[in-house]
């Protein structure tokens, strides 16, 4: 909540390179690295209505503003066991932009100061940066015909960025806690033969909070909100030929994502909501002659009715629903 309206501008400068050495036919070592300028003002009014001044004319606030830099390194050590099967380990850091907060939510002389203080709530948040711990396996089976690819992973994320409720009333963006996890990936792709091809992927990640600071509204060993714990796809296709000029291809995809965590007013209200998951399968033929395509598609062929983002409601949030049965009908022509 609070009254302040804040434009942003960024402007990012980056540079970045990798090496790798085989120092065997079967072992190589490579070694990365990004470093990234990251430039964030935020500008807008400082209040509106009878907060900004006695006269109840919006008072202009003062552009403020920052930049940090960031230095995110990553290396890897992979393993070709044989031609078709490779085993890799590699850690690699990454980060997320920090955010800019309304003028009253930490201004030293407003209703905000000494919550703003114990919090180390300022102008501009830091960026929150993960480091991720990756073992894993690429391989080719079947006689070429199947790619299998599966990753373990283990991550720790630091100085997460989370909306404090402070009891002043203004909310802020700060480094509100540590949090690590673990979590899986598999991917395969099959060529069953001349016209069958099928595809799967799923991946599960749990990330929990280790530590965090007051007014975020979550305790040690919550999930971390925003995203999904498992996503998993499948898809199936049969590829045809009706005659020597024109050929086609008629698939079917379903798509599953999990629940999603979510919370609001964490100082006051303290709203959890816990979205929860959806599956939808989605239909397409296809016919081709050069660079002429035909195709008939459906999405969310089952009608299936299900929540894919939620808003804030003490903000007036809305709740974003998947889109219903769509069937249409697409013509597509490529120009060589």
């Amino acid at each position: 909540g609070g009254p302040d309206q804040v434009s942003e501008k960024q402007r990012q400068q980056s540079v970045f390179g990798e090496v790798n050495y085989s120092f065997t036919p079967r072992w190589t070592l490579g070694v990365g690295g990004r470093y990234l300028k990251d430039s964030l003002a935020s500008f807008g009014t400082a209040a509106e209505g009878f907060l900004a001044s006695p006269t109840g004319f919006a008072a202009a606030a003062p552009t403020v503003g920052g930049s940090s830099s960031i230095f995110n390194p990553s290396g890897y050590l992979r393993f070709k066991a044989t031609d078709d099967m490779t085993y890799y380990v590699q850690a690699a850091r990454g980060f997320r932009s920090g955010n800019s907060n309304q003028a009253l939510s930490y201004d030293p002389n407003g209703p905000c100061a000494a919550s703003a203080k114990i919090l180390g709530l300022g102008p501009l948040t830091d960026p929150d940066t993960l480091w991720t711990y990756e073992l894993g396996l690429k391989s080719v089976l079947w006689q070429q015909r199947l790619a299998a690819n599966l990753a373990l992973f283990h991550q720790k994320w630091s100085g997460v960025q989370l909306l404090a409720n402070q009891p002043c009333g203004f909310d802020g963006v700060l480094n509100g806690g540590d949090a690590s996890g673990n979590g899986a990936e598999l991917e395969m792709n099959a060529r069953i033969n001349s016209a069958w091809s099928a595809n799967l992927s799923a991946s599960y990640v749990h990330n929990k909070f280790d530590s965090v600071k007051p007014y975020v509204g979550f305790a040690v060993g919550d999930r971390v909100p925003g995203a999904p714990e498992e996503n998993a796809s499948a898809g199936l296709q049969y590829d045809f030929a009706l005659n020597s000029r024109w050929k086609g291809y008629a698939r079917g995809d379903y798509v599953y994502v999990g629940d999603v965590h979510y919370r609001f007013d964490p100082g006051t209200l303290n709203i959890g909501i816990l979205q929860g998951g959806y599956a939808q399968a989605n239909l397409r033929l296809a016919v081709q002659r050069e660079n002429l395509s035909l195709e008939l598609f459906g999405h969310n062929v089952t009608d299936k009715r299900a929540a894919v983002a939620t808003g804030d409601p003490t903000q007036n949030g809305f709740t974003y629903l998947l889109r219903p049965r769509e069937i249409g009908i697409e013509v597509r022509y490529s120009y060589d």
